[in-house]
């Protein structure tokens, strides 16, 4: 048993040092391919040629809303859902068995899959089209799923201790989780929105079907316009000789992406380690 235990150990730091050397091995190559053209012009000003030239100015701001706006969306459907499934596991099993099946459907669903999705329903059924509206619709329901996987563990914690006590004060279910539960679980909330926010930054098949790929800022919901994971693959895959600009624009996703998500799994981590 201690030799099992020590080939586990071992696979694990393997398994380990082979992702952040992989992660490693990337960052260097955008940083050394990607960092040429990168400076204020380049944030700050609108594309050129097709997305050859200028800058990502209108890009940046197009991720910052349709994402932050997908994701504020989809926290707090994974958190309704959570709080659900967690409150009714003891009397509505069947219930919350259902939930958290469907909750994995769409952690497995391919974004392409969402993208369609979103398209046909947000896009033609309720009539968004090819829009901000549509694109947020549908990264708001992809993305619902890693918010209530990343809140459902802590929240169930949260419960189990405050439960008891709160019954004992004679509180009701809603005081409980408004007084108890969610006050503990601040920062697993706050992780929980970063790591969606995270995800949702990198997702380009769901929103190239739905916001679509238009390189301009958006002025309203019904406008389409792309995100920086839309601009990258459209013009690294798309236009010709703008693989240079994307490697750049990628790069600039990289270091926002690792911005957010590094906290999130700090504090994970410093969550397991406590508990």
């Amino acid at each position: 048993m201690k030799l099992f235990r020590q080939i586990i150990d071992s696979a694990e730091r393997v398994a380990l040092f082979a992702v952040i050397g992989a992660m490693a091995v990337i960052a260097g190559w955008l940083a050394w391919h990607g960092s040429s053209r990168l400076g204020a012009e380049f944030l700050f000003t609108d594309p050129r040629a097709a997305g050859t030239a200028g800058g990502i100015g209108p890009i940046l701001i197009n991720t910052f809303i349709i994402v932050g706006l997908g994701a504020a969306i989809a926290s707090a459907l994974g958190l309704a859902a959570a709080i659900m499934v967690v409150a009714l596991e003891d009397r509505w099993r069947k219930l919350t068995e259902i939930t958290e099946l469907l909750c994995e459907v769409g952690l497995a669903m391919p974004r392409l899959l969402w993208g369609l999705v979103g398209s046909v329903v947000f896009g033609g059924v309720f009539g968004f089209g090819f829009s901000a509206a549509c694109g947020i619709a549908t990264l708001a329901l992809a993305l619902a799923p890693i918010a209530m996987t990343s809140l459902t563990p802590g929240l169930r914690v949260a419960y189990a201790e405050a439960a008891e006590t709160g019954r004992a004060l004679g509180l009701s279910e809603t005081s409980l989780w408004g007084r108890f539960v969610l006050p503990c679980c601040v920062r697993t909330l706050a992780t929980a929105m970063l790591m969606t926010v995270g995800r949702g930054a990198g997702d380009a098949a769901a929103l190239y079907l739905t916001a679509g790929a238009v390189l301009r800022l958006i002025g309203s919901p019904t406008d389409s316009g792309a995100t920086l994971a839309v601009y990258i693959y459209q013009t690294a895959t798309s236009v010709a000789g703008g693989f240079d600009q994307a490697l750049s624009a990628a790069l600039v996703l990289f270091v926002l992406t690792l911005l957010l998500q590094a906290p999130a799994l700090w504090a994970l981590r410093s969550e397991e380690e406590h508990s």
